[in-house]
């Protein structure tokens, strides 16, 4: 299949080549005015030259007579962290307590979990499985009648996987008095209906906060894949 003479956005990811034996196109933008499924690009990458291409990052562009597009799909440029951020709540009750009156640590966890899911599936527009969670601090007990407000937003997006924070409150609906009692870094892989793992749109970050997140996700990633090995190695 051949469609016009310019290639524009195609998304590339870390360790991907285009070479003889073919390649994954994760996304692809407009072709003269025209969107193109996967099996259409290759041959157009050929044609102009474009074999040996190496490996890029981000977003790489390959035209040619063609006319370049302002207006970019919203895949190619990603979604604002603003967009993930989500907010729930639930109060303490008694059959999520222990005999002290305090909300077990594991229910406090299933609520991280659950809200973590959902700042990555209103990011990712699609499933998501929950793949790590780094570690989480308990400040302060949870009793029973409080008022439970978890927060989420996706820090950064790693190809198929992104690293998404949660803050657990605690609020006292007597005195008003809010209490920040728990933190928690989850990692969440998207998936297709079969099951897949599948590229995610990138997240940009645009307050210093966000920046400050997005830099401390890499960092944390880092020392995951480190994790990761070790335990390999030893196993």
């Amino acid at each position: 299949m051949k469609i016009g003479r310019a290639v524009v956005g195609v998304v590339c990811y870390d360790g991907l080549e285009f070479g003889d034996s073919g390649f994954e196109v994760a996304v692809v933008g407009v072709i003269e005015g025209q969107t193109v499924a996967g099996e259409g690009v290759l041959g157009i990458l050929f044609e102009q030259g474009s074999q040996g291409v190496g490996a890029c990052t981000h977003l790489s562009m390959v035209t040619g007579a063609g006319t370049l597009k302002e207006d970019m799909s919203e895949e190619l440029q990603g979604r604002p962290v603003r967009d993930s951020i989500s907010e729930m709540s639930e109060f303490a009750l008694p059959n999520d307590a222990n005999t002290l009156g305090t909300l077990f640590g594991g229910k406090v966890m299933s609520l991280v979990d659950l809200a973590g899911s959902l700042a990555a599936v209103r990011h990712a527009r699609g499933p998501v499985v929950t793949a790590s969670v780094d570690y989480m601090t308990f400040l302060h007990p949870i009793h029973i009648g409080q008022l439970v407000i978890l927060r989420s937003q996706v820090n950064r997006v790693f190809r198929t996987s992104m690293e998404v924070g949660v803050k657990v409150f605690v609020e006292d609906l007597r005195s008003r008095e809010v209490k920040h009692t728990s933190s928690a870094y989850l990692t969440f892989v998207a998936i297709d209906k079969a099951g897949n793992k599948v590229p995610i749109t990138p997240a940009i970050p645009e307050s210093d906060e966000e920046l400050r997140r997005f830099e401390d996700a890499g960092e944390r990633r880092r020392h995951r894949l480190e994790m990761k090995a070790r335990t390999t190695n030893q196993a």
